[in-house]
């Protein structure tokens, strides 16, 4: 009689949770039944309750619709547009929470020395167009002017010219001669600072790192370390390569072979960012507030 009434209850049991999974399943399906028409597929629709048993079943079933619901916002996105969300979303995942403005509001355009200095933008594109015939780049995917540190340990302006292939320094004094040039392949990783600085250090296989500021912005005020980080490490998971972001204050680099650190200091009477040498390494003074 014990087993009897034991083997019922069972029973009784699988057949409420066969009841209680159908109920859910039933109820997801209502209150998602629409959400193509929807103007935000459903983002606003709360997820009933699941029993105990469809726990684990209903994060898989998040993630389905998590998936489904970004592809319907990529899907009409260009090529162009569709690298720059992978940029985005690369710079979200590796600064998020670490410094104050990552720029994902604005459109990343990547090629900005030729906006942000009107002037001389025709000799750029001459000398860029010649490097693109030398050295057989597809695409560009950064350039900004920049404030570096050369290996005399003097500051002075360059502009940066990043490709699919080079990272290029130039002399925009010189009608953006190219100097030395570093290929991507040598580049293991970035190092910003958590600060609204515009530091950078690109750091390399010889131990030769490439320490610069970003500057002569247009808008002045506009932060692009968010989108350098983002595009490079989108652009080195598309080569499915390695590449290290750090966060730290202050940065530890290499300077022809020598360890040394990279310190920002806010003073009150600096009108723009300049590097000077410490008996450590360097200091980048920035405007404060």
């Amino acid at each position: 009689m014990r087993y009897r009434r034991m083997r019922a209850a069972l029973i009784i049991l699988r057949a409420y949770r066969r009841y209680k999974v159908k109920s859910y399943i039933r109820e997801v399906n209502r209150r998602f039944k629409n959400v193509r028409s929807m103007k935000d597929h459903g983002r606003h629709v709360k997820w009933p309750t699941p029993p105990k048993v469809l726990r684990r079943f209903e994060d898989a079933m998040k993630s389905i619709y998590n998936r489904w619901w970004a592809w319907t916002k990529i899907k009409g996105l260009s090529p162009e547009e569709i690298l720059q969300v992978r940029a985005k979303v690369a710079s979200l995942e590796a600064l998020k929470g670490q410094r104050a403005d990552l720029g994902l509001q604005r459109t990343w355009e990547g090629n900005y020395v030729k906006r942000d200095s009107p002037d001389t933008a025709s000799s750029f594109t001459l000398v860029s167009s010649e490097l693109q015939r030398k050295d057989k780049f597809m695409r560009v995917l950064f350039s900004c002017n920049v404030r570096k540190i050369n290996r005399f340990h003097k500051a002075e302006d360059r502009a940066l010219l990043i490709t699919d292939r080079h990272l290029y320094k130039m002399d925009p004094l010189r009608q953006y001669k190219p100097m030395k040039n570093i290929p991507l392949y040598n580049v293991t990783g970035l190092s910003v600072s958590p600060g609204k600085d515009q530091l950078i250090v690109f750091h390399t296989k010889d131990s030769r790192d490439l320490v610069v500021c970003l500057q002569g912005m247009v808008p002045a005020n506009e932060s692009r370390i968010g989108e350098l980080v983002g595009t490079l490490l989108s652009h080195f998971k598309s080569e499915k390569r390695r590449l290290q972001v750090n966060i730290a204050s202050p940065i530890q680099c290499s300077m022809n072979g020598r360890k040394c650190t990279v310190v920002v200091e806010p003073k009150i009477n600096q009108s723009h960012p300049d590097f000077t040498k410490s008996r450590a390494g360097y200091i980048l003074a920035v405007p404060g507030n």
